[in-house]
């Protein structure tokens, strides 16, 4: 496959070689130019130049462009707001206008702190505002959805949000109503924003206009660490931050990593994380004692019980995966049946309370031949049960009985 053809491209008097067709964003960061940017984001798809913060003086042209909209080609000429009085003052005038009814609440605002409009302005705007009539006002909070709140006030209309519903989630259900100065941000037909992705638009703001409302008024920038870490509740293993605030977790950000994620999360993996502190998780190892219930026990002796109930199981071992495994976690069960305990079998079962379904995939017409093992050994290891990690390589639910030879059994039915 031949290399892309090589242009020569000037950008505030620096002059770069880029593939033709690269995108002028992306060549001015090659170059060492920085050109801010509100609605522009590559896994969108194509920019739309909607909130014109990336204005450019282009030699040849009467007027300033959007760079985000613009191509290399060879012999291009730009100058950016550093290089250029034209772009500065057009830069400053959109930042101008962008908060013209823009609330003064940052104190209060969540994104306060880690807002790209602050930076922006503090960086490339004006000083002051030369405007004294009243801002315009909506009703807020607006409940998008039960964990989506929507601050009109705040919205600087740069369709990032609606673009993601649109192209990336396909779900639709986020639009724009009405037209110029009445434009709003709204769900269709005013229905609930139901979606499996719906939590990204959150990062994708670039103002405090969506805000989650786990999250809402709960911590300061100052306050928080953000600890990377992979979410483990789905076998994807999607990156993720980790926000702590004395040493809770307070919320779950998407960290790009593109060849596993692309930066998306789901709602899952953003909002499950409240698990982590529930009053009803179970932290340690306990055993089933007869007519007491369950008692807690010590690591050491969790694993020593569970090793014997294995050993002792007779034939063929297989082991039972519920669904919320990692691919880690699945390999080393596995590797454990395989090699530790002379089996080679897993099963999954393809039915799943409903709840469920959007989360899990199972391996579907997954039979073995002796499934009266599974019973033994999900007994012998479930004998000791912990919640959030699977003990041994198997979940018991308690629901596995003794079949004959050849039969299956749900787990959950």
């Amino acid at each position: 496959m031949s290399s892309p053809e090589l242009v020569t491209v000037t950008i505030d008097g620096r002059e770069i070689q880029v593939p033709e067709g690269y995108g002028m964003i992306e060549t001015a960061l090659e170059a060492g130019v920085e050109i801010p940017v509100f609605c522009y984001e590559p896994r969108l798809g194509a920019p739309v130049g909607a909130c014109r913060m990336c204005l450019c003086e282009v030699e040849g042209m009467p007027k300033l462009q959007a760079a985000c909209t613009m191509t290399a080609q060879d012999g291009l000429v730009l100058s950016t707001a550093q290089t250029s009085a034209k772009a500065a003052e057009g830069q400053n005038a959109v930042l101008e206008f962008i908060l013209l009814n823009h609330p003064l609440d940052c104190p209060d605002c969540d994104k306060g702190g880690e807002c790209p409009l602050q930076d922006l302005t503090f960086r490339w705007g004006p000083g002051a505002t030369r405007m004294r009539f009243p801002k315009r006002t909506f009703d807020k909070p607006i409940p998008v959805s039960p964990l989506i709140a929507l601050d009109r006030e705040r919205c600087i209309l740069c369709y990032r949000c609606t673009r993601f519903s649109e192209g990336v989630a396909e779900d639709g259900q986020l639009v724009a109503l009405n037209r110029g100065a009445g434009s709003i941000i709204a769900t269709f037909e005013d229905e609930p924003y139901r979606a499996h992705f719906s939590g990204n638009v959150l990062e994708l703001c670039p103002v405090g206009a969506l805000t989650s409302t786990t999250y809402r008024f709960r911590a300061r920038p100052w306050e928080i660490q953000n600890v990377p870490t992979v979410c483990g509740l789905c076998p994807v293993g999607c990156n993720t931050w980790a926000t702590t605030r004395e040493g809770k977790v307070a919320r779950i950000l998407s960290r790009n990593h593109a060849e596993v994620d692309e930066g998306w999360l789901c709602d899952k993996g953003r909002f499950a994380y409240a698990h982590l502190k529930a009053e009803d998780r179970i932290t340690v190892p306990r055993r089933r004692v007869r007519r007491r219930g369950f008692e807690p026990v010590s690591w050491d002796e969790a694993l020593d019980e569970a090793e014997r109930g294995l050993r002792e199981a007779e034939g063929p071992v297989v082991a039972a995966f519920s669904g919320g495994e990692t691919v880690e976690e699945a390999t080393a069960i596995s590797r454990l049946v395989k090699e530790g305990l002379g089996g080679g079998s897993a099963i999954l079962p393809d039915a799943f309370h409903p709840g469920l379904d959007r989360f899990r995939n199972p391996f579907l017409d997954h039979r073995i031949a002796d499934i009266a093992h599974i019973t033994k050994v999900a007994h012998a290891a479930g004998a000791l049960t912990v919640m959030d990690n699977t003990f041994a390589g198997f979940h018991n639910h308690g629901q596995y009985g003794v079949d004959p030879p050849g039969t299956y059994r749900d787990p959950i039915a």
